[in-house]
This record gives C-alpha cells, structure tokens and sequence, in this order.
C-alpha cells in the first residue's frame, strides 16, 4: 500500500510541476522528487523479498535483471525533466519526446514482458517439483521479515502446498503438455485432462475428474456415458441449518426414481439418524456441509460416520472454490459440484454420485451377507442361531463391526432392533418363544439357509414375528425384492409422521402400511424429534404463504 501512494505521490506531484511556473514549479518538484525516492525505498523492499521468494537459479535472475531496469529506467524520467523544455532547456521539444518514448518502452514494455517470463518460470518450477516453500526470515532496511522460499526439493522444515487452483487453468496445462515434448517429467498430480478445453459440458459434469462431480477414491463415470441407473433409496443430509433442506429436496425430487432425503441438523443428530437407519436398512450415503470436514479430531462428524463404516460424500466442491482443497483432502468417498450462485447442482453428476454410492452399498451388502451365510450354519438350531445369521446377512449392509452391524438380542431371545432400546412398552410383551406357532415350524429352526432365501416369507407369519410386537421393526428392516428394496416413509423416525411427507416425487410404495403403523410404537427420542421438526417446517411454510413468496 506504501509502494503504491507514494508512486501515485510522484506521478501528481511531478505533473503539477510540469504545469506550474516559477519558484511554484521548483517546489513541486522537489516534492515530487521526495515521493520518488521513498517509491524507489518501497520497491527495493519488494525486490528483496520477491529475490528470497522465487526459485534459486534463472528465477532470481530475472528478478535482479527486473530491479536494475526498474530503477535505471524511472530514475530517468525526472533527469530528462530538469534537461528538457520543462525544466532548464537543455535539449529540445523532439529530443525529450524521443528520449521519453524509450523509456516508457524499457519502463513499461520491456519491464512487463521479463515481469511475464519470470511467472512462467515459477509456473514451470511447480509443475516441475511442486509448490514447495521454507519459511525462511531475512533482514531488509533493519526491519526482519519472514518469507516463503520455494524449493526444489522437500525438507523438514518445507511446507507442500497444494497446486489444485492451477489444475483447471488451460495455459497452465499448455505449459505442461509443452514441458512433456521436451521430455521433462512433470507432477503426477496435474497429468489428468481436468480442466481440458473443449468438450461438453454437461458430459464434463458427469464424468469422475470433471468439473462436475469429483470421486475421490471411488472413480467416476466416463465423460462418454450417458445417465447412470439408481434404485430408489434414501440419502440423509447431514446440514448446520434448515435453510438449505428445501433447495436440496427440490434437486433430490427431479431425480428419476423416487428418492428419500432425510435432512439432519447438526453432527449430533446425523450420527443419531444413522445409527438408527443401521436397523431399518441403511442409507445410501451422508451427504454433508463442507464446515463438517473441517473437524478432523476422532469427535468429529466425519471420523465418527468412519468408524460406523458408513460411506459419506460433501457438497459445495468448485474447480476454482475455496471448499475444493478442504474436500479433496478429507478423505470423503465422494464430492459433488455445486450449489453456486446462480446455479443449482448438475442431474448427471448428482445420478452418478448415487449411482457409485449404491453401488459400494450392494458390494458391502453382499459382502455382509456371505460372511452371514457361512456363520449361521455354525449356530444352534433355535430361533436365536437362526436369526443370528440373517442378521449378519442382511442388517449389515455396511460391513460395519459387529458390535455396531448386529442388533442386539432382546430378553425375548429374538433379534431385536437398536429401535427398540427406545420402545420400553415392547419389552413387557410375552416371549416370542412361548408362541405355539412358533413351536411347529423345525424347518425355520434348522435350515438358516431356507430362512435367508426367503426373507419375505418369513416376515409375513403374523404369529411368529408379530405376536408380541417385538419383532415388528425387523419386518420393517427387511425389504422385499417386490418393492425393489424400498422402506416406510422416513423410517428414522419409528411411526411417527415425516416432515418430508410433502416431497415431490417420492412414490406411494414407499408409505409404511396402516397395519404397521397402528402397531408399532413410536419411539421415544426419534418420535419427539419428528414433531419438532416438523412444526417448524410448517411454521416457515406458514410465513412463506404470509409473505407472499
């Protein structure tokens, strides 16, 4: 800021002199000359800390070359003042205008383009060897300052960062392929063709790498392929406030399947709502606000939802945002572009982002379910052994340890839903064992096998599975292949009505019966939790339809 007042100093003070007359102009010349030397003390200062910033080598070069033609050539504007027809008249009105046009093409012209090949060797230098820096603090004019040298090499003390604002600029690229014809070997990390010129957008967006949707350690899709295919499923997101759940189920409900979004307000209730859609099927993924990564400790958001085992993606990624080097680096499954001003988040990338997380899920789902299969044979022939083994097979869709994938077993020696740890009223019914119908049925009791081919089969014995309401939420956690995998509307929140009811485009398959609904108990947190949040999303539609919006 010093540096430039007190050049514009110089420029006004000189220029009043030039137009002045008398001992007026000698006064204003000095003055003038006064600002340029303190221009020539700020700008020595800056070439000093410019000459320990940049590489060593052909860098600090130019940047000696630049401040010698600096001060040569703008020292000379105020001699050619005092000689010319301004000052004591020592050379003509042609002369000066002749001398004045080689100085501003050395000032101006000459300065600019060595100024241009010094950016393109720091630029070289970073594709070459990275952005590597050491703090390092130097003296200048008596004053200490501290400045970051880029080196070629890492060391203790160096610090790397990141290069990804360069990985969509097209003449940083040009650089590169430019580099690579003359057999240099540039960095890894910027060889991919993000940022490419040319090319469809929209297949830009859907591809893995592109603009659109970045998927970390998952891939992504082909920018050849069209529209991937996703089942219906639920996705819960994971948001500091309410403010962006509208906007989000708006882009969820133009999907082309119905699709589930749960909205959850803060890490604490994320946490809460997967842990209990561990019971009820799962969810495909948590979609989360870029703040959430910020927290790297074991307590945050993102390490915990590691720990269950559950597959997670951010929103707010941006080729050129400030979001992009948090997200790449916080080790999510996946990331999605968008939402920015003025625009919304693109179909293809948000269809290929679920598409990849569904398809982790069934991967671990079948994981789940052999390791299950080869462990129920190994169990007693009782209810409980056989259950034990559907359990692992099927209430495991994330491969999860299994203190946390197996729910617990009830007093009643069944499988017992995590849900039920809030349901008190169920525990009071009678055993499920004690159940005649239960007792007449040695095929269910000795063939786990026969159990996990047919799921559907099994949840539908009203007298084995419901009769004291205490395995009601297990018929619920097992989807049949009828529906295509599809739960009860917001299951999370046990009977209780969702405050997603509302969202366009979700399907009638996916309403809970009537029958269930009568007899299954609300939960005790989830249910108090659903209310809230639903008055208050009834109270901001109440002052939308008041405001007129």
């Amino acid at each position: 800021m010093g540096l430039l007042v007190s050049d514009i100093g110089t420029i006004v003070w000189g220029t009043t002199a030039a137009l002045s007359k008398g001992y007026v102009r000698v006064i204003f010349f000095i003055m003038g000359l006064c600002y340029g030397i303190y221009t020539f003390f700020n700008a020595a200062k800056v070439y000093i800390e410019a000459y320990h910033t940049v590489p060593k080598g052909i860098c600090r070069d130019l940047v000696r070359y630049l401040a010698w033609l600096y001060f040569c050539s703008w020292a000379m504007f105020p001699v050619l003042f005092l000689l010319g027809p301004e000052g004591f008249g020592h050379i003509n009105q042609y002369n000066s205008a002749i001398a004045h046009a080689i100085l501003d093409l050395a000032s101006k012209n000459a300065w600019s383009m060595m100024g241009h090949i010094l950016r393109v060797k720091i630029h070289e230098h970073i594709l070459l060897y990275g952005d590597i820096r050491k703090k390092q603090k130097i003296n200048v004019a008596g004053q200490e300052m501290e400045v970051e040298t880029m080196m070629h090499e890492e060391e203790e003390d160096t610090e790397k960062v990141p290069t990804a604002k360069y990985a969509n600029r097209d003449s940083f690229l040009v650089m590169r392929d430019r580099l690579k014809e003359k057999g240099f070997e540039t960095r890894a990390s910027l060889d991919g063709d993000v940022g490419a010129p040319g090319g469809d957008a929209e297949a830009k967006g859907a591809g893995g790498g592109k603009a659109g949707m970045e998927m970390g350690k998952m891939g992504g899709m082909g920018s050849g392929m069209g529209m991937a295919h996703i089942d219906s499923g639920r996705v819960i997101l994971a948001v500091p406030d309410i403010s962006m759940v509208d906007f989000f189920r708006e882009q969820f409900a133009r999907l082309p399947v119905p699709y589930e979004l749960v909205p959850a307000l803060g890490a604490e209730n994320a946490l809460q709502l997967v842990q209990q859609s561990q019971s009820l099927g799962g969810c495909d993924f948590v979609l989360m606000h870029p703040e959430f990564l910020r927290d790297r400790s074991p307590a945050g958001l993102l390490p915990r939802l590691k720990m269950m085992g559950q597959r997670t993606a951010a929103f707010g990624w941006a080729a050129m945002g400030p979001m992009r080097d948090l997200i790449e680096g916080s080790g999510v499954d996946g990331w999605l572009e968008g939402p920015s001003f003025g625009s919304g988040i693109n179909q293809q990338a948000l269809v290929a982002l679920i598409n990849r997380m569904q398809q982790a899920k069934k991967m671990a789902m079948m994981g789940g379910m052999g390791m299950g299969m080869g462990m129920a044979p190994s169990m007693n022939a009782g209810m409980g052994g056989a259950m034990m083994g559907m359990g692992m097979g099927v209430a495991m869709p994330t491969m999860q340890p299994a203190a946390t994938a197996m729910p617990p077993m009830s007093p009643a020696g069944g499988m017992a839903s995590p849900m039920m740890a809030h349901q008190p009223s169920m525990m009071h019914q009678p055993s499920m064992m004690h159940q005649p119908s239960m007792m007449h049925q040695p095929s269910m009791m000795s063939q786990p096998s026969a159990m996990m081919s047919q799921p559907s089969a099994m949840m539908s014995q009203p007298s084995a599975m419901s009769a004291g309401g205490a395995m009601q939420p297990m018929a619920v956690a097992m989807p049949s292949p009828a529906t295509g995998g599809r739960v009860g509307t917001n299951p999370l929140y046990g009977s209780a009505p969702s405050p997603l009811s509302s969202q366009p485009g979700v399907s009638p398959g996916m309403a809970t019966p009537p029958a269930a609904a009568a007899t299954a108990a609300p939960a005790a947190g989830g249910g108090t939790e659903a209310e809230m949040l639903q008055q208050l999303m009834s109270e901001i539609n109440r002052l939308k339809n008041e405001l007129g919006e």
